[in-house]
């Protein structure tokens, strides 16, 4: 039953498997601040409560938004991010590309912002 969760000047490589977690499902704001070494964001875009993703200083990062094989019973795919209303990127110095974003994902996105990610110059849409 969390819905906010922080996460401030983690120090390894790469996020605990516990971070995508179903237990975790009631999220509605993540903020991951100052992870400078840490090389790869878990996707987040399963999660069906999440409202605001902050991501900032995460300076190893090279790619965003890699997304799961989740399907919903029919057989078609599930939005990512589907109720995310804010998204900000910010100071992702090595981000070069934004993977696997599909048509109807972010279907309540109302506030983008990505600042200092001067790399970022691909968004790959499948």
């Amino acid at each position: 039953s969390i819905q906010e969760l922080a996460i401030q000047n983690y120090p390894g490589n790469s996020f605990p498997n516990w971070i995508k977690d179903s237990g975790l499902c009631m999220l509605v704001s993540i903020t991951i601040d100052n992870s400078q070494d840490c090389n790869e964001i878990p996707y987040l875009g399963d999660l069906p409560c999440l409202k605001f993703l902050f991501i900032q200083k995460m300076y190893a990062v090279e790619n965003f938004g890699q997304r799961s094989n989740s399907l919903t019973t029919d057989g078609k795919h599930a939005p990512g991010f589907p109720s995310l209303e804010i998204l900000n990127l910010w100071e992702m110095y090595s981000l070069q590309f934004w993977n696997g974003t599909r048509y109807g994902d972010f279907p309540q996105l109302r506030g983008l912002s990505i600042s200092r990610c001067p790399k970022l110059t691909v968004i790959h849409r499948k």
